[in-house]
């Protein structure tokens, strides 16, 4: 972990990161410590409007420096539209923004079509999915709610991170499941070999669902392909194994047939209790809405707000309630009081339930 304060990291970025922090071209400990500065673990921003919220909220929260350096992080983040920084580099994480329009930018397959008849294709099944898109992205954003306050999910992700944080950082990025070339990594020494670190993700991503991570803290959930060519399953993280439907343009479904009777198959138990909320067997007062409000509110409040002002959240638990139904834009504070309570709930039977 950083040496550095909250406060003295934020000025650090200051000496001008964007110009001077450089890809590695080494594995060195002295690049790891000095090139990427302030950001060799995760520094995320609060959302500029979470920070007026806080400011307006509770008297004295941060001092006048703190809020300037804070509010200067924020802007900046928001203006590269990302959640923080981490390896020199800014985070971009869709669960952490708005819906909609974001879906076509988010699984980033367009870029990766060179040939112009697929990219048209594409496209065109994009614009076909828009009027559900909010859905599809609520629905994503809720899997990673659920998944962050997983206590298996959480442990299983430590215990890889204990043995290929080095290399993640040597690397300067995570390796992704979509990706469609190997990269040659530098490993801290005695840590194993590539095929030890690339088996190891892939089959951590296999077992969640997910494609990535953003950081360590930020799990990349696997996306859907819904219309697009099949090639497009492996960009978006399907398995070879998992059901999928492809007809040609000359044949209709009969309109009594429902194409989900199709593509049921069984979860592996790690994911039940998520199986169970999506069929509406969960808990009576989860469900997506609930998780997708609890993957910001675990993110902002456990994530960055505890590791950043621990001591200043004592005593306060009312007050925030007060600041995330204003974030949250609730009407009833009470709202915010009972997704927070909900959240505890989740976290608290997550850790029962796995030992």
């Amino acid at each position: 972990m950083s040496t550095h304060s909250r406060l003295d990291r934020l000025r650090m970025l200051k000496l001008g990161i964007a110009d001077d922090y450089l890809t590695p071209t080494s594995g060195t400990r002295w690049w790891l410590e000095d090139r990427l500065g302030p950001t060799r673990e995760p520094l995320y921003a609060l959302p500029s409007q979470l920070l007026k919220c806080l400011a307006r909220r509770i008297r004295n929260f941060f001092t006048s420096d703190e809020l300037d350096q804070e509010t200067r992080f924020a802007l900046e983040c928001e203006q590269f539209n990302s959640v923080g920084m981490f390896l020199a580099q800014h985070v971009p994480y869709h669960p952490l923004r708005r819906h909609g329009a974001e879906l076509s930018e988010s699984d980033g397959i367009l870029s990766l079509l060179t040939d112009p008849l697929d990219r048209a294709r594409y496209a065109n099944a994009l614009r076909t999915i828009m009027p559900v898109a909010d859905e599809v992205r609520l629905r994503l954003d809720a899997f990673v709610g659920w998944l962050t306050t997983n206590a298996q999910f959480r442990q299983e992700r430590d215990e890889l991170r204990s043995r290929w944080h080095d290399a993640v950082l040597l690397n300067g990025r995570f390796l992704q499941k979509t990706e469609l070339r190997s990269e040659v990594v530098d490993f801290a020494k005695g840590r194993g070999t590539y095929a030890q670190y690339r088996s190891d993700f892939m089959n951590f991503y296999r077992r969640w669902k997910i494609i990535a991570f953003a950081t360590w803290d930020l799990p990349v959930p696997a996306g859907a392909n819904l219309g697009g060519p099949a090639f497009a399953n492996r960009l978006v993280g399907l398995e070879d194994d998992e059901p999928s439907m492809s007809i040609p343009s000359t044949i209709r479904l009969p309109a009594h047939l429902k194409p989900q009777q199709f593509l049921e198959q069984r979860s592996a138990s790690q994911l039940d209790e998520w199986v169970a909320i999506c069929e509406q067997r969960g808990p009576g007062e989860l469900r997506y809405t609930s998780f997708e409000r609890i993957c910001r509110l675990n993110f902002y409040w456990n994530v960055v707000l505890a590791g950043a002002y621990p001591d200043r959240l004592r005593g306060r638990t009312g007050k925030l309630d007060d600041v995330f139904a204003e974030f949250f834009h609730f009407h009833d504070p009470e709202t915010s009081r009972k997704l927070r309570q909900s959240m505890n709930r989740a976290i608290k039977q997550s850790a029962h339930t796995s030992h």
